[in-house]
């Protein structure tokens, strides 16, 4: 997803791994949900809740025949439309009767609690639970509870995600307060943009959690420390999707005025990539002191499409927010370029484009780094505006069949789909990118509009068409694949690319034994957990940077097919995150290799860890009224924009 989450830490070091931590499930706790931000927007700044502090390249294998996914044998009749959008509520409370633009796609359950309700914490506190040392052993039974103790279970697991993530968030405060990222192990913080980008990736997932000090001392960063005038050049879809879009979402959530307009601020002084390029394709980054553009300095300047086609979501809803179009036709300029350039392989693009020729460049074809988001903003824009813009939906689904044609094979072990990659060499590389595992979220999402649906398949086959079945299949088995990533390591953290074994003639037909043994078992598979039986791991590609893309998928699967082995997945990455990543004097850490034991510490903590990760993890544990899929569309920095409506008006503007 992010292109900087590819880079190398030059001087990692390894301090002595720390003692994990664990809340007992048994902990009696207080059953009051955390508070779900009201739908409506109003016409004053809402204050959350004040709450107490707490403390060498792989051989490249011949292309396998296309992979089909066998759906259930009683589906029989021809795929469905899309599902139907929510219906539009006739009005709203203005923010700005003068610039609202918008109204939203789906009103909130009145029985989810309103901004400014008190929020209760558990009075007693964490009890510490010693995970075993050596390989991290994921075969621990989960519970099996009566209704109301399996919703305390899940309750006390949220909870420990709000610990971790204060844990991560007061090592920030003490040692990086104000710098960009946290280095917890020299309890130093170091710049890369001079944007303070922790403390903005962090601010929608504190008020989610209902950490009100931790929100209200981001703010502070964001009204006080927050300048644009760095001398340095920074990357505009880095900006773009962690900073203008962490202040957009915390807009909407709090409805602080301070947010937008720190937003139109940030987006004015991005014009320059744009304005600055030769064309409609933006430059790659922006200079803030020198009011420039600049340029890639390599691949001779070509931008990232991936870079390109993430923008659009941020830009759309600052122009709906603010009442100006051009915001939206700045970023609908480039999906359209895109749209019709040379080069496109049965819906599938070079992860290159030319600023001057606004031509595709090279012939690497990948979902991994440069090329993921590009998918996932496809079916992303038609979820945001309520399913209008159907233009993006013909893509996703063009790309989707691109790739069930080209890119995908299966392990020679337990038959696992993969997603490869296509370059200049023949066949199909088996390298996958633990990027790649945004995919089974955005199928789902795609596929469903984010509405809940059955999970025995002649139940889903009422309510779902036959092709609607087999992307959310292919986005089930896909899951299961990115879940193995970790189960099968001795740490049972993914490492950063795996290299996967495919099996000779595999032809990916999902057989019903194959089908019942998925949907039975609990994905407890301890020999290949110690034999790695469906993949390899070189030996520059082990470390794990405590990437979101994973869990990412496991909240969508939960929420949409209400299989609880997601959330039971879920739990156990996160333990393995608290057992080999957490830092005793604060923060969390990235690995050097998860096929060590211990793994050895990179000291480094991504903001997308708090932005992201910890925010999955805890909406997985969480009651599905907060944030709930039908209302609301992650960026690629899973910061939360409404699904909405567009006013007539401005589609009139923007020609849609």
């Amino acid at each position: 997803m992010l292109i900087h989450r590819m880079r190398e830490n030059p001087q990692p070091t390894t301090p002595t791994i720390n003692e994990p931590v664990e809340l007992n499930p048994s902990i009696a706790i207080n059953t009051v949900k955390s508070p779900v931000i009201p739908a409506s927007a109003v016409e004053e700044p809402i204050k959350p809740p004040v709450s107490k502090a707490i403390s060498p390249s792989p051989a490249v294998a011949p292309p396998p025949p296309a992979i089909q996914v066998e759906v259930p044998a009683k589906v029989e009749q021809p795929s469905l439309p899309p599902p139907k959008p929510s219906e539009a509520i006739s009005a709203t409370e203005s923010i700005d009767k003068s610039k609202l633009y918008l109204s939203l796609a789906a009103s909130h359950d009145s029985k989810t609690l309103k901004s400014g309700d008190p929020i209760h914490f558990p009075s007693t506190s964490p009890v510490p639970l010693v995970l075993p040392e050596g390989e991290f052993k994921f075969g621990i039974a989960d519970p099996i509870l009566s209704e109301s103790e399996e919703k305390k279970l899940w309750y006390n697991r949220s909870q420990n995600v709000v610990a971790s993530f204060r844990h991560a968030w007061n090592g920030y405060v003490q040692y990086a307060w104000g710098r960009d990222e946290l280095h917890p192990v020299t309890q130093v913080g170091s710049e890369w943009f001079h944007l303070g980008l922790t403390a903005v990736d962090a601010l929608d997932t504190a008020w989610i959690m209902g950490q009100t000090d931790v929100f209200e001392k981001a703010r502070s960063w964001v009204e006080k420390g927050m300048k644009f005038d760095a001398d340095v050049n920074a990357n505009l879809f880095e900006i773009t999707i962690r900073v203008l879009g962490g202040l957009l979402s915390s807009y909407y959530l709090s409805k602080d005025q301070l947010f937008l307009d720190k937003a139109v601020e940030l987006a004015d002084k991005l014009m320059p990539a744009f304005t600055d390029s030769s064309t409609k394709i933006p430059l790659a980054s922006i200079n803030f002191a020198k009011n420039r553009g600049v340029q890639s300095h390599f691949n001779g300047g070509a931008s990232s499409t991936a870079e390109v086609t993430t923008l659009q979501l941020e830009y759309k809803f600052l122009a709906l927010l603010t009442g100006n179009p051009a915001y939206w036709k700045l970023v609908d300029d480039i999906s359209k370029i895109v749209d019709k350039a040379d080069g496109k392989k049965d819906g599938l693009v070079p992860i290159f484009i030319s600023v001057e020729t606004m031509k595709f460049e090279g012939s690497d074809i990948r979902l991994g780094s440069r090329g993921d988001s590009y998918y996932e903003y496809l079916a992303k824009q038609w979820i945001f505006t309520n399913q209008t813009e159907t233009t993006f939906f013909r893509q996703h689904n063009e790309a989707i069949a691109g790739v069930k044609k080209h890119l995908l094979a299966r392990s020679a072990s337990n038959n696992y789909v993969y997603v490869g990659e296509i370059g200049a060499e023949p066949g199909l590389s088996p390298k996958m990118d633990h990027l790649v595992c945004f995919l089974p979220a955005s199928l789902a999402v795609a596929t469903t509009g984010g509405k809940r649906v059955p999970l025995d398949p002649v139940e889903r086959s009422k309510v779902l068409g036959a092709q609607q079945i087999e992307d959310l299949v292919l986005a089930e088995e896909l899951a299961r694949s990115c879940y193995e990533q970790y189960n099968q390591s001795p740490t049972g953290l993914s490492p950063e690319i795996v290299h996967w074994k495919r099996g000779e003639g595999q032809r990916g037909v999902w057989t019903a034994a194959n089908k019942n043994r998925f949907l039975d078992d609990d994905g407890v598979t301890e020999t290949a957990t110690k034999s790695l039986a469906d993949f390899d791991i070189h030996e520059f590609d082990g470390h794990n940077l405590l990437r979101p893309e994973t869990v990412e998928s496991l909240f969508t699967l939960y929420r949409i097919t209400g299989d609880r082995r997601y959330r039971v997945w879920g739990w156990r990455i996160f333990r393995a995150f608290e057992k080999w990543t957490k830092v005793d004097t604060g923060g969390y850490s990235s690995l050097d290799n998860v096929i060590r034991v211990p793994p050895g510490k990179r000291d480094k903590m991504e903001t997308f860890f708090l932005g992201e990760t910890l925010k999955y993890l805890y909406l997985l544990f969480s009651d599905e009224s907060l944030i709930p899929l039908d209302e609301y569309v992650f960026n690629t920095e899973a910061h939360p924009f409404p699904i909405v409506n567009v006013d007539s008006e401005m589609r009139k503007k923007v020609g849609i």
